[in-house]
């Protein structure tokens, strides 16, 4: 079973690659440990930056709707309180990114490593529940 920390200190070690390690292939590793679907399968590693994500994926324009299609792929539900382990669209300042929910505060991978944004300063405009259970 997927442990939690262990997945985010994993983040830490691995550096960001687009396709590879970015914030939404992080959260479809994530799905795939704990739902054993791997949601992203057909887009692993067929882009390599910004633009080329954009083209095979759509996520940069539109990030929410990206990512209820690859959750529901997982048999993911939305819901609108996140609990321990599942996964969200959250905006902070102008940006959308994917994060993980580690029951304190929600947790990306960004270029710069791993972000951890207090609940405050960061907000879910999408959620979906993963089922994980510690």
């Amino acid at each position: 079973m997927a442990d939690l920390f262990d997945t985010l200190n994993v983040w830490k070690a691995v550096p960001f690659v687009w396709g590879r390690s970015d914030c939404m292939m992080v959260l479809a590793d994530w799905v795939w440990q704990v739902r054993g679907v791997d949601p992203a399968a057909d887009v692993r590693g067929r882009y390599h930056d910004e633009a080329s994500c954009e083209a095979v994926t759509g996520f940069i324009s539109r990030p929410v709707e990206v990512m209820g299609h690859y959750a529901a792929r997982a048999g993911l539900e939305q819901v609108q309180q996140a609990r321990p382990g599942d996964v969200a669209i959250i905006q902070i300042g102008n940006h959308q990114l994917g994060a993980l929910w580690n029951g304190q505060a929600w947790v990306s991978k960004s270029e710069r490593g791993v972000h951890v944004a207090h609940p405050r300063f960061a907000t879910p405009l999408a959620c979906w529940e993963v089922g994980y259970a510690p």
